[in-house]
């Protein structure tokens, strides 16, 4: 790719992260002191579809696709996925291969830019090596690494009074042949970090805090995954080769962010088959985290109904029937002073119901809720193993003080470890099940949320598109408006048009008012020349002639001054009106023009008439020899031939008279009386046979004389904004290209969402049978 284009695509995505980020909400940074508040922010962001990659770094990925940066998809790319995505019409009748076509989609077209590529890449791990999770979480402090440990037989995560987790730990079952040795003896031979030579508790221990030490007083990376290979006695009798089952330890909710791996355990959890909610009761009146059992059901619906979240409360050995929170109906209760005395039993039920009443809001069942004493199952496990106990006497102590009479033997059962066990066998034993079932649900969440965020892209490209095909629309309707002036201003000045026409009207209604002048003069002298004519008794041709000339020569000096003195007041209103429209005009032009170049209309000169301009100076260039505007000399372009009238006379009223006729001869009284008729009617139609030749002439001179100014202002126009017009045709050149693009990553963002969509429900199709 140029340079040049690359410059411009990465200008274009620069506009788009501001419109992108006009519907993204900035993600917070202030940080909160409570550990409960800190609890709440973590899960917030699981009922807010945290997979997706939002906020700004959505927005990077989008643009860095745009501009087609190594780090995205591009547009070629996105064509290239929508084609693959819709190569083949037909789905894979097997539900994992369904979901595995799922994941390859997704991972296809999504390059970073839709979901978290760490979501997909743990579903995808999970469902190539068939993989089962049971997620162990909970608030610092509340014994999750000493459940574990007492899961173990071993104390091989490490645990303090202070915080100490601060990674993730992956806890990998490994299946063994105990060869007539019991589960608990193994557990030490398989203990190990996975791919490496590091093996047995102690060194494991020491590994991890020595990485704990280094995130929380280095401020080294939390992001590095620790994994541990061991074998877990209490799923030995439930293990198989065909599914993995792997127990996942997490830093406290609250640390989490503060570790800044928060997003990542938010990612480990929820992509877990089964939880073991982990909670301290001496916590219990303020630690039960319900924003947390909301995110995982509102994830997960059946999670609680399934059984496959425990709520493991430790420290039951320390736990006193007092610490819980009284209520009206428990005001006596709490009164009483016998609860140093109350039974086991007695415990557990006070513990279930406090936690009941904190959850009114979902329903746990009663069975989920299992008090235990990790410490005490720990210890005595030890023991059976032949590892030396500091403490066995101290929690037989606490422990005699709930149970009288209890035994070493008895500690382990009556820690009720053994009941978590049993709930977690119970999973283990539909472990392909929920395995199958877990990735189905995290692939219809992965595929149910891209197409939603696709939606999303394609509506901020659509917005894109839109402003592109409204900024060209606006230029185009601007030109066509400016296209729509000039032929306008053109046919106004056209044959047969309404200006053409009135000019005709006018020269003819100024001609009729300027003749009834004519013929009022004329017709007082042809009296006084018809009088003197009739006076005289004897009259001969010749003289007739030359009376005839005489008054012919006064007739054309009169009519001469009458029109030389005439104006033609209508014609002139009509082309001083034309004047000023053709100002309007160039004014609508140069406005029509100034909009679609985004600038200011010039300042040009006026297309008015002043008020002493007449027609006359306007058509400068008129062909006829005279000056017709005010038709100066309009009689000397007309012959009047006395002999050739007589003859014609002659000819008309006496057939019997020749052309030889003696010009001597005396006229008789008719011939006179017909002579003179004739001459009157003659002279009056060669006047109006004059105005008819040079209508036409005239006004056609006025047509053109304007056509030519409309066409000056045109041209004027044209070439004052040339260079402007001219940028903002290349701009909208460039709009164009621009919107295409926009429509095609539409396209392609809808297409790929119609393809996920279709094996979203294809995949619910095959769940559901």
């Amino acid at each position: 790719m140029q340079p040049k284009k690359q410059f411009l695509q990465l200008m274009m995505s620069i506009f788009l992260v501001a419109k992108v980020l006009e519907h993204i909400a900035p993600l917070g940074t202030q940080q909160e002191s409570a550990h409960e508040h800190k609890n709440i922010s973590f899960f917030k962001r699981l009922t807010s579809g945290n997979m997706i990659v939002s906020g700004k770094k959505k927005c990077v990925n989008v643009i860095m696709s745009i501009a087609g940066g190594s780090q995205s998809i591009g547009h070629k790319s996105i064509q290239k996925a929508y084609h693959q995505n819709n190569v083949s019409t037909d789905l894979p009748q097997d539900i994992i291969e369904t979901c595995k076509l799922a994941l390859k989609s997704l991972r296809g077209c999504n390059n970073g830019s839709l979901i978290q590529e760490r979501w997909l890449a743990e579903t995808n791990h999970l469902l190539q090596n068939k993989t089962l999770t049971i997620g162990v979480f909970g608030r610092h402090k509340a014994g999750k690494s000493t459940v574990l440990n007492a899961l173990l037989h071993h104390e091989t995560l490490p645990s303090a009074v202070k915080n100490e987790t601060a990674s993730i730990t992956y806890i990998h079952h490994e299946p063994c042949k105990h060869l007539g040795k019991r589960c608990s003896e193994d557990c030490e031979e398989y203990l190990s970090i996975k791919n490496t030579e590091i093996k047995g508790r102690r060194n494991i221990r020491q590994i991890i805090q020595s990485r704990n030490f280094d995130i929380r007083e280095n401020k080294k990376s939390a992001l590095e995954i620790i994994e541990v290979v061991a074998h877990v006695p209490f799923l030995c009798p439930y293990s198989t080769d065909n599914i993995k089952i792997v127990l996942l330890d997490t830093p406290g909710l609250a640390e989490s962010n503060e570790l800044g791996i928060s997003e990542l355990s938010e990612h480990q959890l929820m992509t877990c088959s089964a939880f073991i909610y982990v909670i301290s009761c001496l916590q219990l009146e303020d630690a039960i985290d319900t924003d947390t059992f909301r995110a995982i059901a509102e994830r997960d619906p059946g999670v609680f109904i399934e059984k496959r979240m425990l709520i493991v409360v430790t420290r039951l050995d320390e736990y006193k029937q007092s610490e819980k929170k009284c209520n009206d109906q428990s005001m006596q209760a709490c009164n009483s002073d016998d609860d140093e005395t109350a039974s086991l039993d007695e415990l557990i039920k006070n513990i279930k119901e406090t936690i009941q009443q904190q959850c009114k809001f979902i329903s746990i069942p009663d069975d989920c809720i299992i008090p235990v004493s990790s410490t005490a199952a720990l210890e005595a496990r030890k023991v059976q193993l032949g590892l030396k106990s500091r403490d066995i006497e101290v929690l037989l102590g606490k422990f005699r003080r709930i149970k009288s009479g209890i035994k070493l033997e008895e500690l382990e059962e009556t820690s009720q470890l053994l009941v978590l066990e049993k709930k977690l066998r119970e999973i283990a034993l539909n472990s392909y099940r929920l395995w199958h079932r877990s990735i189905v649900r995290d692939c219809s969440r992965y595929l149910e949320q891209a197409v939603r965020e696709l939606y999303d892209i394609e509506t901020n490209f659509g917005c894109v598109e839109d402003k592109y095909n409204k900024k060209i629309c606006s230029k185009e309707r601007l030109l066509a408006e400016y296209r729509a002036e000039k032929k306008d201003l053109r046919s106004k000045y056209e044959s047969d048009s309404a200006f053409h026409v009135s000019l005709k009207d006018s020269f003819d209604e100024d001609v009729q008012s300027l003749r009834s002048k004519i013929d009022e003069k004329f017709n007082d002298q042809f009296k006084k020349f018809e009088s003197g004519i009739k006076e005289r008794l004897r009259l001969t041709v010749e003289e007739y002639n030359s009376k005839v000339e005489e008054f012919i020569e006064d007739a054309n000096k009169s009519l001469k001054d009458i029109i030389h003195h005439a104006h033609f007041k209508k014609m002139n209103s009509i082309i001083k009106e034309s004047s000023f429209q053709l100002g309007i005009a160039r004014q609508r032009l140069e406005q029509k023009m100034a909009q679609y170049c985004d600038t200011t209309t010039s300042v040009t000169k006026s297309s008015f008439l002043a008020e002493s301009e007449d027609m006359t100076e306007i058509i400068s260039d008129e062909p006829v020899n005279i000056v017709p505007l005010k038709l100066k000399d309009l009689l000397s372009s007309v012959n009047y031939s006395i002999f050739d009238r007589m003859k014609i006379f002659a000819q008309k009223v006496f057939l019997r008279l020749k052309t030889d006729d003696d010009p001597r001869r005396q006229l008789l009284d008719v011939e006179r009386n017909a002579l003179l008729k004739d001459l009157k009617e003659c002279l009056l139609k060669d006047c109006v046979d004059f105005f008819r030749k040079i209508k036409s002439k005239l006004v056609q001179s006025c047509l053109q004389e304007h056509k030519k100014i409309a066409e000056s202002h045109i041209f004027e126009v044209k070439l004052l904004y040339s260079d402007q017009k001219k940028q903002v045709e290349s701009d909208v050149k460039i709009w164009k290209k621009e919107a295409l693009f926009y429509e095609g990553l539409k396209n392609s963002q809808a297409a790929i969402a119609r393809s996920l969509t279709k094996q979203k429900n294809h995949l619910t199709e095959l769940s559901a049978k």
